[in-house]
């Protein structure tokens, strides 16, 4: 996270490890981001910690370049290039 009145780093950048990130995705309520992955990942963090929102959502090794929250912000809908849509329950 960057503070845009200084540029300054607050914390380290999230990160993907060796994956290329595609898509993100912000939920309604600014609570939680989500990053889609070419590695056929779903990485969801605590927008204002920076903490993991548990372990990597796992597809397979099919890229996954599109994601979207439910207005309600408790599921992500994904797709990818493997031509299906998968809902996740991120609710804790």
């Amino acid at each position: 996270m960057i503070d845009v009145a200084t540029g300054r780093p607050t914390r380290p950048p999230l990160s993907v490890g060796d994956q290329a990130a595609d898509a993100l995705e912000l939920s309604p309520d600014g609570r939680l981001l989500a990053v889609t992955t070419f590695g056929g990942s779903v990485f969801v963090w605590n927008a204002k910690t920076g903490d993991p929102y548990g372990a990597p959502l796992t597809v397979d090794t099919s890229p996954v370049n599109e994601v979207a929250f439910s207005p309600d912000g408790q599921r992500i809908a994904t797709a990818g290039l493997d031509n299906l849509i998968r809902i996740w329950n991120v609710k804790k």
